[in-house]
């Protein structure tokens, strides 16, 4: 008996939206196999399997394939985490390096974003008037992939 996570599984593998190619072989010492992953798109959503890779002599390597479909004509922002961490600067540093962090667009349609800087504006406040931070870019479009 499947329960239904294993169930949408065995739905994912049985209708071939996720294949693989090289199910099994034997690779001789220093050489290599390709193994082909593959995730038809035509299933809007987020999706998750875990892949047991077994090795000779019962060593396993458990793989876990996440592919998202997003609806065609909606903008879709992906960034990896909600926490920026800068990279550390010293004190008396005249001219701080600009960093950055990327914001993908991972949808069919251009996306317009808007950085609310009153924050930023508040720090300076409180720091008498020095700049702490500051955002070179508060608007912007980010175009489909």
């Amino acid at each position: 008996r499947l329960d239904p996570p294993d169930g949408e599984l065995f739905q994912l593998l049985a209708c071939g939206t996720f294949s693989v190619e090289s199910r099994q072989g034997r690779i001789q010492p220093g050489k290599k196999q390709i193994v082909t992953l593959r995730y038809q798109h035509h299933i809007v959503g987020f999706k998750s399997i875990p892949v047991l890779l077994k090795i000779t002599d019962g060593r396993e390597i458990l793989l876990r394939l996440r592919a998202s479909t997003v609806p065609s004509g909606v903008p879709h922002i992906l960034w990896k985490t909600y926490e920026h961490r800068f990279f550390p600067v010293a004190v008396d540093c005249d001219h701080p390096p600009r960093q950055e962090f990327l914001i993908r667009n991972e949808g069919d349609t251009s996306v317009t974003f808007a950085i609310d800087t009153s924050p930023l504006e508040k720090l300076k406040k409180e720091n008498f008037g020095f700049v702490v931070f500051s955002c070179e870019d508060p608007v912007g479009v980010v175009q489909p992939r």
